[in-house]
């Protein structure tokens, strides 16, 4: 049944020309009227005798929507709803703040602006799953509020200011505390089940939670919102998130953690969403429980699961940390040569004896640990695998440059350079395709 509303102007307070709806109740006409910026006071069922007056008002709205006056109206209209439901947007600004002085900090610690070391940004909490999952949970929050340089920071707290703030105002202070927490313990949690020997620092997470969020917003309470406006909101974060996912799958990019939040946070916004008018403030306490329940439940199934995947994963970043220690302790394949010419020495087997004696014994002894070591996390096969193969091949270069140097043979110590030179190459793509190796932080 149609409907008049009568009312005045929210922000002026002065009359307003009445609003013809086609709603089908008289609450539904009445957040119609809220929509459009009304103090609602009366509203007034449409009877038969009406519909000429109806015809009329509806033919006027129709032009002024025909001349594009309605749109921008409409928008301003619900922005001073949003306004009215939730006044100041402090929680986004502390956030915001929170992170820039968390690099601030770092900064005055002695961090590098541009290019943190991968220890310093341990130090300041980053997520890593042999040292999180060592017990030390609390650096999947931690991590959402440390950044690999200025540039990290700034792009990130960029993309966050863009949507923040009308997040804030649609789901009020707490929810969008809760929210930004959840969204980032999400991403914390996902990233780390889904590669644990990668550090994962950022509020990039957390960021990807409140685009999700406001698309679950607009999902469950898209009849609430002018169509233009959820239309906008909608392109926004189709946008938002879909140049951001194809950016994720770049070198050094966590889609994980991206994904991650972006579902907890649409998942936080079905559960924080409500009409946005200001009968509902009443219901966020309610809201912003369920979407601390979320956070909970993250928690609660998402520890135990990283703990199942993962069993002992500090002792195998144990045996990769020795690893790591011992390959850099041999940068080059130029190696013998530089032992040569330090050494002094006038017959081949001094540098025999000392690849023989002290090299090989210590590359045995780790490759025969990492081979031995089980039981391997699956994820964590491919990883482990080609290290041991990397030791292999350069062992076998040793092996042959030790045979080379006791022959006398240039021909066989060219050969055994080039087997190394394989083991380098072999290494670079590790490092280059895994960056897993990666020693803990002793200072």
């Amino acid at each position: 049944m149609p409907f008049f509303i009568y009312g005045e102007d929210a922000k002026t307070g002065e009359v307003a020309p009445r609003l013809f709806s086609e709603a089908s109740t008289e609450d539904e006409a009445r957040r119609h009227g809220e929509m459009h910026g009304l103090q609602v006071t009366e509203v007034v069922e449409c009877t038969q005798a009406d519909r000429p007056r109806a015809v009329a008002v509806k033919a006027m709205q129709a032009r002024i929507t025909e001349q594009g006056e309605d749109a921008p109206g409409e928008g301003a209209q619900f922005r001073q709803t949003l306004d009215r439901l939730t006044p100041t947007t402090y929680v986004t600004y502390g956030l915001l703040a929170a992170n820039v002085l968390v690099f601030v900090a770092m900064v005055v610690g002695g961090v590098d602006v541009f290019q943190p070391k991968t220890a310093d940004v341990l130090r300041w909490g980053a997520d890593f799953g042999p040292l999180t999952e060592g017990g030390q949970w609390w650096r999947l929050l931690a991590a959402t509020f440390v950044h690999f340089g200025l540039f990290h920071l700034v792009y990130n707290m960029l993309a966050f200011l863009y949507a923040a703030q009308i997040v804030e105002r649609m789901v009020g202070n707490a929810g969008f505390l809760l929210l930004y927490l959840v969204s980032g313990l999400g991403g914390s949690l996902w990233a780390l089940y889904c590669n644990p020997l990668l550090v994962h620092a950022g509020a990039s997470g957390a960021v990807f939670g409140v685009y999700g969020a406001l698309g679950g917003i607009l999902w469950m309470q898209r009849g609430s919102i002018p169509p233009h406006v959820a239309s906008a909101l909608s392109r926004l974060v189709l946008i938002f998130v879909g140049y951001n996912l194809l950016y994720s799958l770049s070198p050094g990019i966590s889609l994980a953690a991206h994904v991650g939040g972006l579902v907890a946070g649409f998942l936080c916004g079905i559960a924080l969403g409500q009409p946005l008018n200001t009968q509902a403030l009443g219901g966020r306490a309610v809201h912003a429980v369920a979407a601390a329940g979320i956070g909970l439940l993250v928690l609660v199934v998402g520890i135990p699961a990283v703990k199942l995947r993962y069993p002992n994963l500090a002792e195998l970043q144990a045996v990769l940390g020795r690893f790591d220690a011992l390959d850099l302790s041999i940068p080059t394949t130029k190696y013998a040569l530089l032992l040569k010419r330090e050494l002094h020495a006038a017959d081949n087997t001094a540098l025999a004896d000392v690849i023989e004696n002290k090299i090989l014994p210590r590359w045995r002894s780790v490759h025969d640990e990492l081979a031995a070591y089980q039981p391997v996390p699956g994820p964590l096969r491919g990883t482990v695998d080609a290290i041991i193969e990397y030791m292999r091949v350069r062992q076998q270069g040793f092996e042959m440059l030790v045979d080379a140097e006791r022959s006398g043979t240039s021909q066989d110590e060219n050969a055994a350079e080039n087997h190394l030179d394989l083991a380098n190459n072999l290494g670079r793509q590790i490092r280059r395709t895994a960056r897993a190796r990666i020693p803990a932080p002793h200072d």
